[in-house]
């Protein structure tokens, strides 16, 4: 990844909160877990997840936290609202596994910018139907792209190639 960039309105003075927040949720841990990870108190993480980390806590975050120093330098990180995601088995997944998921999906947003920036990607080529039944729209898609009513080989793969990110 490319954590090269750095904050603009404070270069030197403290770390992005924001990524504090995705890493701590990523590797599922409350912030008692990481003030006990770091030896700091849970109201130090509060404040470092407020925009008080200071940057010489890089390293130490780095360690507990298994990300790259350079990500919690790196500005404008991706956040995915709770609110906004719906996860197929929410009543039996925990907070903190819903949190981890959130995390990944904004590490994965990105990922997805950095591909972006340096490969040519296939345009999104999916077809909508808005108002079909679902199995009717699936028939026209499948009519669309020539793919006739045999089962599809990769799935993943086909959407890929028109474009889907997976």
């Amino acid at each position: 990844m490319d954590f090269d960039r750095v904050d603009a309105e404070h270069p030197d003075r403290f770390l992005d909160p924001d990524r504090i927040r995705i890493a701590r949720a990523r590797r599922g841990l409350t912030k008692a877990e990481l003030a006990r990870a770091l030896g700091v108190t849970p109201r130090s993480i509060t404040r470092y997840e407020s925009g008080e980390a200071p940057r010489d806590s890089a390293e130490t975050l780095s360690q507990a936290l298994e990300f790259p120093a350079e990500f919690f330098t790196a500005p404008d990180a991706p956040e995915i609202e709770m609110r906004t995601v719906s996860f197929r088995a929410a009543r039996r997944a925990t907070a903190r596994h819903r949190g981890a998921a959130v995390a990944a999906g904004s590490i994965g947003i990105e990922i997805d910018r950095w591909i972006s920036r340096r490969f040519i990607l296939p345009l999104v080529d999916v077809p909508t139907h808005p108002g079909e039944q679902p199995r009717l729209a699936a028939r026209l898609v499948r009519a669309e792209w020539g793919l006739g009513t045999r089962p599809l080989p990769n799935a993943v793969q086909l959407a890929e190639s028109r474009g889907v990110r997976v």
